[in-house]
C-alpha cells in the first residue's frame, strides 16, 4: 500500500535519509523546507520525491499540504505548538526526537482518532528493543540500565548536536535531581571499544520504558573520543559555559580520527546483559524510522505507539541496508 508522507526537515543529513528510504519502500515522499530552494535540491536528489516550502511557525504550517498523510518530524524543533497544529489538521506525526522532556509531553497529548508514534531511531528505538528483550530474559529485575558510545565521525545534522547539547546540566525528567554530563558510570563496551565512561542525560527511553515496563531506566551517553566525553561534562559544570556552547554550536567540531560505528549495552540490576553493535548511525536511525512509518501506515492504528508496537529486533537484524549486531550474553 503507497502511502503519502511529508518528511519535516528532509533537506538535513537524517530526513534525506528518511525519505530516501520511504521511497525505496514504494512511498510518496515530499520534502518540506522553510526554503523553497532547498527542498527542492533534496527532492532532486532522490529521485521520485516531490518538494514544498512550509513555514512552520505559521498558523497553517503546511500550507495547502492536506491529509490523508503521515508527517515525520526530523525538525529537532521539539515545538508542541507544531504538532497540535498538525493534529487538529487531521495528520498522523512520526517524531523522532530522543528527548525525554518532550517525549514526555508528547505521550501526555490527549489523541483522538491520530496516530502519534514516538521513540523511534537509534536511541530510543534499537535501545528500547534491546531493554524489552532484556526485561522478558529478566522479568525479575527491578532497574534498567542503557548506555550508548556513539562514534562522531558520522554526518550528524544541526539537531542531533543541539540535543547533545541541551542535555548540559539540564535536569532530567524523571530524576530532576541529577543534571545531563554530572553523573557516569564505566560501562564495558563490545565491538572493541573497552571500558569507557558513560553520563547520565535524558533520553527518551527513560520515559517510554519507565511507562511500559513499570520499573526505573538509566540512560548514558558516551563516545568513541574520550576527550569529547571529558570535555562535555566539564561543560556541565562550569556556570554559564553550557549556555556558551549552546548558543555557538559551530565552534566545536569532530575528533580528527573517531569512526562511524556505535555500541549499546543493556543491563539489569540482577546481572542480565545484553550489547549491540552498528554502524553508521544515522542511517541506522533513518532506516529504523522508515520501517516503523512503513508499519504504521499498514495498520492504519491510532493513539500513542513507540518502537516495540511496530517492529522487534529480528526486522533489523540481516537488514540489508544495516550493518547491527545483536549479542545476548549470560
Amino acid at each position: 500500500m503507497t502511502t503519502r508522507f511529508v518528511v519535516l526537515g528532509g533537506t538535513g543529513a537524517v530526513g534525506r535519509s528518511v525519505a530516501r528510504h520511504l521511497l525505496e519502500l514504494g512511498h510518496d515522499v515530499t520534502i518540506t523546507s522553510r526554503d523553497a530552494r532547498r527542498a527542492a535540491s533534496a527532492a532532486r536528489s532522490l529521485p521520485g520525491a516531490s518538494a514544498h516550502a512550509a513555514d512552520l511557525s505559521g498558523a497553517d504550517p503546511l500550507g495547502d499540504l492536506q491529509p490523508p498523510a503521515i508527517v515525520i518530524d526530523c525538525t529537532g524543533l521539539e515545538s508542541m505548538t507544531l504538532t497540535k497544529k498538525l493534529f487538529d489538521q487531521g495528520f498522523d506525526i512520526v517524531d523522532i526526537t530522543a528527548d525525554g522532556r518532550h517525549t514526555a509531553d508528547l505521550l501526555d497529548l490527549e489523541l483522538s482518532g491520530a496516530a502519534l508514534l514516538v521513540g523511534v531511531g537509534l536511541m530510543p528505538g534499537f535501545s528500547t528493543l534491546l531493554a524489552e528483550r532484556l526485561h522478558e530474559r529478566a522479568p525479575e529485575c527491578s532497574t534498567i540500565a542503557l548506555s550508548a558510545l556513539i562514534g562522531l565521525g558520522d554526518e550528524y545534522g544541526d539537531a542531533s548536536k543541539r540535543w547533545t547539547y541541551s542535555q548540559l546540566g539540564r535536569p532530567l525528567t524523571d530524576r530532576p535531581d541529577i543534571r545531563g554530563f554530572t553523573q557516569s558510570e564505566v560501562i564495558d563496551f563490545p565491538g572493541g571499544f573497552g571500558r569507557r565512561r558513560a553520563w547520565q542525560v535524558d533520553f527518551a527511553d527513560g520515559v517510554i520504558l519507565g511507562r511500559r515496563l513499570g520499573r526505573p531506566i538509566t540512560t548514558r551517553y558516551c563516545f568513541d573520543s574520550r576527550l569529547a566525553g571529558a570535555a562535555l561534562a566539564l561543560t556541565a559544570r562550569i556556570p554559564g559555559a553550557a549556555d556558551f556552547i549552546r548558543d555557538n554550536p559551530d565552534i566545536t567540531r569532530p575528533p580528527r580520527h573517531s569512526s562511524d560505528w556505535y555500541a549499546f549495552v543493556a543491563l539489569t540490576d540482577t546481572g542480565d546483559r545484553l550489547t549491540g553493535i552498528g554502524r553508521a548511525q544515522a542511517d541506522t536511525t533513518a532506516v529504523m524510522v522508515a520501517l516503523a512509518a512503513d508499519r504504521l501506515a499498514a495498520t492504519e492504528a491510532t493513539g500513542h505507539l513507540c518502537t516495540p508496537d511496530l517492529l522487534d529486533l529480528d526486522d533489523l537484524l540481516g537488514h540489508p541496508s544495516l550493518e547491527l549486531l545483536v549479542i545476548e550474553e549470560p
